[in-house]
């Protein structure tokens, strides 16, 4: 399993492109953060533009051992995670970037003070840098809390899967189930925070309980059979593909146009996200916004434009004219103005 991600990151690095500062110049710019070092197992101060891994899961109802302003020193000694009781999935994860031969991982509830308001806040401004800056996001699709294991990295932690058979033409070939079946009914897929992470990240691992997808801007790949996925292309991109490949169908730089056209492609997708964004769940209310806010500064920063309660300043006047998208009675979240949709 390692050989053949390593396999998929190399091949990706060395001929696909992900010059993300053609966008925008924010992202020619690395950020300060704070890393996990699996092998040192400790918390380390370092910066994006360092090799390093990101996590994206659901955090649920299991014990986080989150990182406070309390701990944050002791979880600079070396060997400080081994005297912790880590959540299953994460001690995963701190296993496979080692079994990958990297070093670094961010993890949110480890790597951002829990009770420090003002670094939860810059963090989670510059959500966007840190995920597209990652060389590749660990997503845990089947993993319905951080106590659930990250299938495959230890034995025993996959389901077997029988594969439909079907002939055709006197030839019998394997149906094994598509991304996107996998993904419909996960509490991953229901979840708000976890939306942004994915589309943020310019490389996904989807871990599955049977299966694993290796995603970037160019390519799906499957485990069972590199490069069998060719039938779920079009799935992919609807769905899976990141905001910068999609931001890029909309600037098409060598065609002229005026700003206005460039900004009605802009706001389409920025519209169909808030309109996917906004079925999901989320524990806490209040984070509506900061929840959606590494995809508003995505959008906002290749705009040249700020946003305001969610919606993007320079197509204000578009973004008003929002309209619920189905007949349920919508509840008043009195944390928002009543004109954006956050605010219901």
């Amino acid at each position: 399993m390692p050989h053949l991600i390593k396999e998929w990151i190399k091949e990706c690095e060395n001929h696909h492109g992900h010059d993300l500062s053609i966008l925008a110049p924010r992202y020619k710019h690395a950020v300060e953060i704070v890393l996990v070092d699996v092998v040192d197992k400790k918390l380390v101060r370092a910066s994006s533009s360092w090799r390093f891994l990101t996590l994206s899961y659901v955090w649920g109802k299991a014990a986080l051992e989150m990182t406070t302003t309390a701990n944050r020193a002791a979880r600079g000694q070396q060997g400080a995670f081994l005297k912790l009781n880590l959540p299953r999935l994460i001690s995963d994860a701190m296993l496979l970037v080692s079994q990958l031969g990297e070093r670094y991982l961010w993890v949110d509830c480890l790597c951002i003070e829990q009770d420090n308001l003002s670094q939860k806040l810059s963090q989670i401004s510059q959500m966007d840098v840190i995920y597209s800056q990652s060389l590749l996001t660990l997503v845990a699709l089947s993993s319905e809390d951080a106590g659930s294991c990250l299938p495959g990295v230890r034995p025993g932690t996959r389901s077997f899967f029988r594969a439909q058979e079907y002939s055709f033409d006197r030839d019998i070939y394997a149906l094994y189930p598509r991304l996107l079946e996998l993904s419909e009914a996960t509490v991953y897929e229901s979840r708000g925070w976890t939306f942004q992470q994915r589309l943020l990240s310019r490389r996904c691992l989807f871990l599955t309980e049977c299966d694993m997808y290796y995603t970037c801007h160019s390519s799906l790949s499957r485990e069972t059979g590199a490069n069998s996925a060719r039938g779920e292309e079009n799935v992919f991109r609807d769905k899976f593909k990141n905001i910068f490949s999609q931001c890029s169908s909309c600037s098409m730089p060598d065609w002229p146009r005026t700003f206005s056209l460039y900004a009605s492609e802009t706001f389409a997708l920025y519209a169909s996200l808030v309109h996917e964004y906004s079925k999901r769940d989320l524990s806490d209310d209040t984070d509506v916004i900061n929840a959606f806010s590494g995809i508003s500064a995505v959008l906002g920063h290749i705009l040249d434009s700020g946003s305001v309660s969610g919606l993007i300043e320079c197509v204000l006047d578009n973004c008003l004219l929002w309209v619920p998208g189905d007949s349920k009675t919508h509840s008043r979240n009195l944390d928002f103005p009543s004109w954006s949709w956050a605010g219901w």
